[in-house]
């Protein structure tokens, strides 16, 4: 059926489609040769799911063979059947590795590749310099990081575990920083103190103000100095380092709003300056900084680089 038979069939036209005009003969009809190719590719997936049938049943067979042989045999993992797994697994990736491994008598797909060995990536390590091994199918080659060398997962492990070591070692010294006691008098704390909680933060934190969450935090601080302050008759106060710089630095921030109003909360407190006293906590609060990071160098060490 020509191309304009077919349209005029599509139209519902009455005449006789034998009428319709052939297509000269040097220029073949595009419809049947897309019969032709819809043919060969009919014939194409037949013979891919012959194919296919056939795999199956010989990846069955083979699995069936590898179990009679260990079964029938008092020492099952000898060498020639291990060299045997071995072809199978890594030379021909269609066989299922988790019913190969069955097959072979093992339980797990690691502990069959530990049984049969690895096989060689042609990378080598840039730390050992011995050859970087293919541990499974699913094996990817390390990638150059950091330092742009290529590990084995040895060396990759050790590397690693050497950067632990330094990030608890930096975690440590920051936490003894963070923990050192600023001994002050309770009447420079609740100056601060009570400047931060002046200024009570309203709503929600605005995602945009990247003080906000600061001065949050800083509000709850100082409502806890306040109350510490309030039930305690010493003279002096020891706050960590970490809630004193964050108190004294938002303090120092509300400071200069409203200078009579700062007075207002200052003057029943002491006659020094705002000003005075919150420099003589950020100067105290700097000593013991200085002291703590000079203890924490020698109580927590920086751990050697790895040697490459």
């Amino acid at each position: 059926m020509t191309s304009t038979a077919i349209a005029r069939h599509a139209t519902g036209s009455t005449e006789d489609l034998r009428s319709a005009p052939e297509a000269p003969m040097d220029q073949p009809d595009p419809y049947t040769a897309l019969q032709h190719s819809i043919g060969d590719l009919t014939e194409a997936l037949a013979l891919e799911a012959t194919a296919q049938a056939a795999r199956a049943v010989t990846i069955k067979n083979i699995l069936a063979m590898l179990a009679d042989m260990r079964q029938n045999t008092e020492q099952p993992h000898t060498p020639a059947y291990l060299a045997a797994v071995r072809h199978l697994y890594w030379q021909h990736t269609v066989i299922p590795s988790l019913e190969l491994t069955a097959a072979a008598g093992f339980n797990y797909p690691a502990e069959m590749t530990a049984a049969i060995g690895h096989v060689p990536s042609g990378l080598t390590c840039d730390v050992c310099q011995q050859d970087i091994v293919r541990t499974s199918r699913s094996w990817l080659p390390p990638t150059r990081v950091r330092d742009g060398l290529l590990r084995c997962a040895t060396c990759d492990r050790a590397s690693q575990e050497a950067r632990n070591r330094r990030w608890e070692a930096a975690a440590m010294r920051s936490s003894h920083v963070e923990k050192g006691p600023v001994n002050a008098p309770c009447v420079d704390w609740m100056v601060a103190a009570r400047l931060v909680l002046a200024y009570p933060p309203i709503g929600a934190v605005d995602p945009d103000d990247k003080y906000a969450g600061f001065h949050w935090r800083a509000y709850e601080l100082a409502q806890q100095l306040n109350q510490r302050i309030a039930g305690t008759f010493a003279t002096h106060l020891v706050v960590p380092v970490v809630e004193a710089s964050r108190i004294v630095e938002s303090a120092e921030r509300v400071v200069g709003w409203d200078l009579d109003r700062t007075w207002e909360i200052v003057v029943p407190l002491t006659d020094e300056s705002p000003s005075l006293i919150l420099s003589r906590l950020e100067r105290r609060i700097r000593e013991v900084c200085e002291q703590r990071k000079a203890e924490a160098l020698t109580l927590f060490p920086t751990p050697a680089p790895e040697s490459a």
